[in-house]
This record gives C-alpha cells, sequence and structure tokens, in this order.
C-alpha cells in the first residue's frame, strides 16, 4: 500500500505542478498591422492591451475588428505552446498509469499468493 500512496502524491505534485504553470504562463499577440498588442494570462484572460497612438481615428469597426485579430493571434501562440505542455503532461501520466498498474498487478500476485497458501 505504501507504493501507491507514493504514487498518488506523486499523480498529485504533478497535477499541482501544471496547475502552477497554467497560472504562471502570459501569451502575446498582435495584428497583422502591427498597431494592437494584447496579453493574455494563463486562463487566456485579457491582462494587457495596447493600441497605437492615432488608431482610433479609425473607427470602432476596424479598431475593434484589429483587437480581434490580436486576440486570436495570443490564443493561437497559447496552444502552440500549450500543446508541447499537454504532451510531456500525458507522457508523464502515462508513465504515472504504467507504473500504478504494475503495483497493482504486483500487490494482487502476493494477495494470490496469500490466498493460496490459506488454503
Amino acid at each position: 500500500m505504501p507504493d501507491i500512496l507514493n504514487q498518488l502524491e506523486r499523480l498529485n505534485q504533478i497535477l499541482e505542478d501544471q496547475l502552477r504553470s497554467m497560472r504562471a504562463q502570459s501569451f502575446a499577440g498582435r495584428d497583422g498591422a502591427g498597431t494592437v498588442d494584447v496579453t493574455l494570462d494563463g486562463q487566456f484572460k485579457l491582462v494587457g492591451l495596447e493600441i497605437q497612438d492615432g488608431l482610433l481615428r479609425l473607427g470602432a469597426e476596424e479598431v475593434e475588428q484589429r483587437i480581434n485579430e490580436a486576440l486570436l493571434n495570443a490564443r493561437a501562440n497559447a496552444f502552440d505552446e500549450d500543446s508541447d505542455q499537454q504532451t510531456q503532461f500525458m507522457d508523464a501520466l502515462a508513465e504515472m498509469a504504467d507504473e500504478m498498474m504494475e503495483t497493482a498487478e504486483t500487490q494482487f500476485a502476493k494477495a494470490m499468493k496469500m490466498a493460496r497458501q490459506a488454503e
């Protein structure tokens, strides 16, 4: 049983590390014209917006379009980075699952042996 508890503690640590990493990240995006810069936090909330001087003279629709383009680019950057992290996370979980399965099989074999000896 101590093996399983240790593995569960390790799994918990992996999950906490992933959450901490997510919270610490930020992702930047810029519109194609280079007039709007945005920053998203690890939960994809807007935490920064810079609009080039004079851009507002182009009208609300144009500014909105450029902000949305910058937001889309920031999210695309986030998903590119997140994809690598997700792969690492999934690899760690798969390794943990294999270890837990080996431990369970070992414990089951021990229990079966004890049961046969008890007969």
